[in-house]
């Protein structure tokens, strides 16, 4: 008979984990930063990253800290897509495994680009508008300290991908940080348009209309629901 899972405790029992995939060897004391710059959200202080040191993520039980011990990554030199397809078939609330309270769209991605500028790839595939019913990831290069901040409000539709302000020729290279994301608004940067082009977050704000924002909501809404094994009628 196989061993049961050991359980959170109590105190993590509803606290959300953000999973952390390594697809290069980081450094240590980068991987210390990155926990000490995405543990304590302003907005969101529950949730919380894990690094990713294994791939049974049942044992993963409480929240990664400081100071990191060195590891192996069993994702190294994985893509995102490779990660995408782990995270929905092993760690998100879709995978039917019912692991407990992971994100359903959303992690975080360290590669070799992360030892240069501490940075990472925060991934989603959240709803965003004029989307459609077809399934698209969103990949945007994040500072530390913008990772946990943004992944939650992509995850409960607080804000949709493409709402971030996150300044011009984002595509080219651009890190979206909490500076840039403050003079966006202010100063008229190009958005980030993963399906709908405006020229600025103001704009955006203006031009999408109550019933796209709405159907994007529903889409949100019917995927949790499918996930979590609710019906339509909001029952278990």
């Amino acid at each position: 008979m196989a061993e049961a899972p050991p359980e959170r405790p109590e105190e993590y029992k509803y606290v959300q984990f953000f999973p952390i995939f390594c697809t290069a060897q980081i450094p240590t004391e980068i991987l210390d930063n990155l926990l000490q710059q995405t543990s304590g959200s302003e907005n969101f202080p529950d949730n919380r990253p894990v690094i990713l040191t294994s791939t049974d993520v049942k044992t993963f039980v409480e929240p990664s800290r400081s100071p990191v011990v060195s590891f192996d990554s069993p994702f190294l030199e994985w893509i995102i897509d490779q990660v995408y397809e782990f995270f929905h078939a092993i760690v998100s609330p879709s995978s039917g495994g019912r692991l407990g309270p992971w994100p359903n769209h959303t992690f975080i991605v360290c590669d070799e680009r992360t030892i240069e500028d501490q940075t990472c790839w925060l991934c989603t595939d959240a709803p965003d508008y004029l989307e459609g019913e077809k399934v698209i990831c969103k990949t945007i290069r994040c500072a530390f300290d913008m990772l946990i901040e943004e992944g939650s409000m992509y995850e409960t539709l607080l804000r949709a991908p493409s709402d971030t302000g996150m300044g011009i020729a984002l595509r080219a290279g651009v890190t979206l940080t909490k500076e840039l994301e403050e003079r966006s608004d202010k100063q008229g940067y190009t958005v980030l348009s993963l399906a709908y082009p405006c020229t600025s977050a103001a704009e955006r704000r203006e031009t999408i209309s109550f019933d796209v924002k709405n159907e994007c909501a529903d889409r949100h809404l019917a995927r949790w629901r499918k996930d979590h094994g609710v019906d339509s009628a909001g029952s278990d």
